[in-house]
């Protein structure tokens, strides 16, 4: 019998009947069934070759393992092959006749003809199971005496594999190993080494006695494959045997200086860096230098693969010589505008360890630059907005440590904002009134640029594809001018921003801060008018007092229940101002021409600004003890009496009621359950109340803005955006006139967090307050020492106006100002603060 096709026509079959190939192949199988059953060798071997490789297809032939098998054991070394790739290909390890196999392994292991012995080894490698490994492990090992080098290479690379099916082999296969790591053969030595690297990764306290036939192959074989496979190994065994580190920190140091392999200078560096070797070696600054000398020249490959893995190394390097890779900011920078993401994304993991009070200004410069220009960059939102947030956070690190110039921090912030396809808004809320409440000599600046904010319409109320992308940090900018309101030059243009019509359309939020704002601002107004008050002033604040009520009265009727309650509040407040000031008593209104009104300037005014605002300690709410007593798992009643009349209707409701609704009744309020119920209702209560503090870290992704007195404002992502294409820059030179005007000069200090009296700190917590204290001393707001350079990040967006920062317009001041050092509303602001 001769068959009908070989494996040729086969496959030009299956190409020609690609319309039909289901059918052809089914009648290939059929054709193959025969042949694999007949009893000529050739046209057997022939068919399994044929089912090998119609099993590449998908097609099951388990059903023809035992002809398979037949083929294997065929004395013709092209059949035997064709039998066994056929085995490799289509046996499983739940094949029923794979025990056979055994004994012929086993045969043509042990045969003269090295052909055979390569073909048995190759196809148990690849068909080992746990019973194959445990009967022929010790056959296999003989063969590592063979004289042909090639065997005894193919013979230690299949024990790895039988040493991971049957374990128990690996110690007796081990020593055996460690034999042919002087084998005069290169090849031989270099899978030794492969396969006890393998197994050493697992395990590797049980390697370290092979520690010295190691380092003999590490300092003396050139084999660049074999020596990364080396240094891998001994960065895994210097865990465990810390003096490894003085001897090998030498040998290392040789091929990091003479290697031209990339690969091996990279495990290299990686050793030293990851196995901690710098810390214990005593000239470890020296190679440290000699690290990052090697890792500057990965960037002048044209390979991204290079660039990836030297910033992964200097992110470990970091770890311990910071200044060191603060040094390779040049190359750095270049890699956060690079066109790969992942090489922008470990640029910015790197420059957030490296970043000091020296490179604060250039880093972020580069990283604006990189968010302005890809804003158009739909694609990478998500990225845009992680390199956002971790730039908001080296510019907050230790409480701002890193910053000289705060100034230009709320730019940068205020420019951030503005920037579209990233979500940032409810940090940057936050970090701006942060920043405004610690750094007190910040405020007037910072209230000069909000007013500029607030009383241009086009940069709040944007059209276009910028609306979507709206600004989140307005809420922030609202609370701040109410609540530093002294700082205010023009109250009027502040007011008539505050309460245009459009306002009503802002998000619900928005209103709720907005409405807070407005009162403060005008009593603010009203008590530094009082030096300089007459009777058009006061015309003035009639007028304002009704423009006022009638603003809150058009927002009573907002859907949202924290705008409308605010809104009723003041409106009703005001209401009364307005009937205070429309008096018909003379002597009323005579002293109404002489000053403010009293429910102006002492009542409303102390309402708001009776006590300062400062920053609290997220653990102080903690570290307050509960009062001696207070027992909160007795109920506050007690026994509750039921009435007998209502003991009797609910006796007779049983009948009629299910069982689940007489568990709602309640007789006694001692009852386990009924106390269990009380307590999850009133935590739940408790969780959702504004007046109760939650034990959990606070997440400030979760809150809401609530109150204008937690400093806390936060926006969702359709609140109203407030950049515009006619926005000017803020310039060194006025800024300099601003601060050089503001009464607040010298040293400025940020405000630590506040702890309540009677509490004492944790010794974590003293220790990490002592430490941001010696890295962050009083920080000088002084222009000359400023670290912001005329050629800002501002200059180079000209090409995209709309994305100008913004610049605060010097106003004229007033020509009638008091020359005493105060009002006196702020005296009596002073002293209620005192």
């Amino acid at each position: 019998m001769v068959f009908e096709k070989s494996l040729n026509d086969l496959i030009k079959g299956i190409r020609s009947h690609r319309d039909d190939e289901d059918s052809y192949v089914n009648s290939c199988l059929l054709e193959c069934r025969k042949e694999v059953s007949s009893q000529d060798a050739e046209i057997k071997a022939e068919a399994a070759l044929k089912l090998a490789y119609l099993e590449m297809f998908g097609n099951d032939v388990s059903w023809a393992s035992f002809q398979i098998i037949e083929v294997m054991a065929s004395s013709q070394l092209s059949q035997k092959q064709r039998g066994y790739l056929a085995a490799v290909q289509s046996f499983k390890p739940t094949t029923d006749v794979l025990m056979l196999t055994t004994n012929l392994i086993k045969k043509d292991i042990m045969s003269s003809k090295v052909p055979e012995i390569t073909i048995a080894i190759n196809g148990l490698s690849h068909i080992s199971t746990y019973g194959l490994a445990r009967d022929l492990y010790q056959d296999v090992l003989i063969l590592l005496n063979h004289s042909v080098p090639y065997v005894r290479k193919r013979t230690i690379m299949v024990l790895y594999r039988l040493c991971l099916q049957y374990p128990d082999a690996i110690p007796i296969c081990v020593p055996k190993l460690r034999e042919r790591l002087d084998d005069t053969d290169i090849s031989v030595v270099n899978a030794s080494v492969s396969v006890i690297c393998e197994l050493a990764r697992r395990t590797p306290k049980n390697y370290l006695e092979f520690a010295p036939d190691f380092f003999h192959l590490l300092t003396n074989s050139s084999n660049n494959w074999m020596l990364i496979k080396l240094v891998k190994l001994f960065a895994s065994l210097t865990p465990y045997e810390p003096r490894l580190v003085k001897k090998l920190v030498p040998a290392l140091t040789q091929i990091i200086e003479t290697t031209h392999a990339m690969s091996l200078l990279y495990e290299c560096i990686n050793t030293i860096v990851s196995g901690n070797m710098l810390a214990g070696y005593s000239h470890s600054d020296r190679l440290a230098w000699l690290c990052a000398t090697k890792l500057r020249e990965f960037f002048l490959d044209s390979d991204q693969n290079l660039k990836y893995v030297a910033l992964l190394s200097f992110n470990k390097l970091a770890n311990t010589h910071q200044e060191l890779v603060a040094q390779q900011l040049d190359i750095i920078l270049q890699c956060l505008v690079d066109s790969d993401t992942s090489l922008r994304m470990r640029a910015l993991d790197l420059v957030c360890q490296i970043v000091n009070a020296g490179n604060i200004v250039s880093i972020v410069k580069t990283i604006m630059l990189q968010l302005v220009a890809s804003s158009e960059d739909v694609l990478n939102e998500d990225s845009r907005t992680i390199t956002a947030h971790k730039l908001v956070e080296m510019t907050s690190k230790s409480n701002y440590a890193v910053i000289s110039d705060f100034e230009w921090l709320l730019s940068v912030y205020v420019d951030l904002s503005r920037i579209p396809g990233i979500h940032v808004g409810k940090i940057l809320s936050f970090q701006i009134v942060d920043i405004c409440v610690r750094v007190k000599a910040l405020r007037p600046f910072a209230i000069d640029l909000f007013s500029q904010i607030i009383t241009d319409p086009s940069m709040i109320f944007m059209e276009g594809k910028y609306k979507e992308s709206s600004c989140e940090v307005l809420p922030s900018l609202l609370w701040c001018l109410g609540e530093y309101a002294e700082y205010i030059e023009e109250y009027i243009d502040v007011l008539d921003g505050l309460v245009r019509p459009t306002s009503i359309s802002l998000p619900n939020n928005v209103q709720a801060i907005l409405i807070q704002s407005i009162p403060k601002i005008f009593c603010q107004w009203c008590v530094n008018e009082e030096a300089a008050w007459n009777t058009e002033k006061l015309g003035l604040v009639k007028l304002w007092v009704t423009r006022i009520q009638q603003f809150m009265e058009s927002l009573a009727h907002s859907l949202d229940m924290e705008s409308q309650i605010r809104a009723v509040e003041y409106s009703i407040m005001f209401a009364q101002i307005q009937e205070v000031l429309n008096t018909d008593d003379y002597s009323e209104i005579l002293r109404f021409q002489k000053g403010p009104p009293y429910i102006i300037k002492s009542t409303v005014f102390n309402l708001f600004f009776t006590e300062p605002f400062n920053p609290v300690a997220t653990k102080a709410q903690k570290r307050v003890l509960p009062p001696e007593g207070l027992d909160l798992d007795t109920p506050i009643n007690g026994t509750i009496e039921v009435p007998k009349k209502l003991m009797d209707m609910i006796d007779e409701s049983i009948h009629v009621e299910s069982a689940s609704a007489r568990d709602t009744i309640g007789l006694s309020a001692n009852s386990s359950p009924n106390i269990l119920r009380t307590k999850e209702s009133i935590a739940v209560r408790d969780l959702n109340s504004p007046f109760y503090l939650n034990s959990s870290p606070f997440k400030e992704e979760e809150n809401t803005a609530e109150d204008d007195t937690n400093g806390i404002n936060e926006v969702t992502e359709n609140d109203s955006l407030f950049s515009g294409s006619r926005i000017m820059k803020v310039t060194k030179k006025s800024r300099r006139r601003k601060v050089l005007a503001s009464p607040i000069q010298g040293p400025v200090e940020v405000a630590q967090d506040e702890i309540p009296e009677g509490v004492h700190l944790s010794d974590e917590d003293q220790l990490e307050r002592s430490k941001i204290q010696q890295e962050k001393p009083l920080i000088s707001l002084d222009p000359t020492s400023s670290a912001v350079n005329d050629n800002d990040y501002g200059r180079e967006t000209n090409s995209n106006p709309t994305i100008a920062p913004i610049k605060v317009q010097k106003k004229e001041k007033k020509k009638k100002k008091n020359q005493n050092l105060g009002t006196k509303g702020q005296k009596k602001k002073s002293s209620n603060k005192t």
